[in-house]
């Protein structure tokens, strides 16, 4: 399987290496322009790929972290948004010796779950015990394992996040050990923009979370 990264090399060499998973896909413009929004304070990879569908999730998540490995990036942030978040949950889950913080934007565990996967994924979180049903395929779903991500985990919301969304946030901030939520007043991107990028509330956030000791609980930081 191969993995395309567009990489954008940081202005400082000592600056830590930013793993982008997209959760759709963007023109090269697009992409240059994203990644250079953050080139300022990071190495930005960003995936060119399609998602995987929820069957190869994590044979592709082997394939990315060959990629990294062959680029030299020993550990690395992985930032990953909307469906793109399932894929940066997986390969937190595969390789926590690479991956030394994640950060999720309108997170979810399933890369494109169906009408059915989201009505099930409703009724367990309605179960005392909060347990996912015993998977009845191989489909990705990154629940029974969110235990394994140790390291700290930034949960973000945007605005336009829906009630699906919204519920399965909130299950991975109670979920993974080390997360730390926050609800943003705007959205990821700034559409006011001439070109695509982050927006200046959510580029603060991410570099405070960066401040963040990987070794450090999150549970007692104060959420927004």
């Amino acid at each position: 399987m191969e993995i395309n990264l567009h990489i954008v090399d940081s202005s400082s060499p000592n600056n830590t290496a930013l793993l982008f998973i997209p959760g759709q896909p963007y023109t090269d413009a697009q992409i240059e322009a994203l990644s250079s929004s953050l080139s300022s304070h990071f190495k930005v990879l960003t995936l060119r790929n399609d998602l995987p569908t929820s069957m190869q999730v994590f044979t592709f998540a082997d394939a990315l972290d060959a990629e990294l490995k062959k680029q030299r990036i020993k550990t690395c942030t992985v930032l990953g948004v909307g469906s793109g978040t399932s894929l940066a949950q997986a390969i937190s889950i595969r390789y926590p010796k690479r991956i030394r913080r994640v950060a999720l934007v309108d997170a979810i565990p399933r890369v494109a779950p169906t009408a059915l996967m989201k009505l099930i994924d409703r009724i367990e979180g309605l179960l005392p015990l909060g347990l996912p049903f015993r998977s009845l395929s191989d489909d990705f779903d990154s629940r029974p394992m969110l235990h394994r991500i140790h390291c700290p985990c930034l949960i973000a919301l945007s605005p336009s996040a829906d009630s699906y969304t919204k519920e399965q946030s909130t299950m991975l901030g109670k979920r993974i050990p080390n997360s730390w939520s926050h609800v943003l007043g705007n959205e990821v991107f700034d559409a006011t923009s001439g070109t695509l990028a982050f927006t200046n509330e959510f580029e603060k956030l991410l570099l405070e979370f960066m401040e963040v000791p990987a070794k450090r609980p999150q549970k007692n930081i104060a959420r927004a």
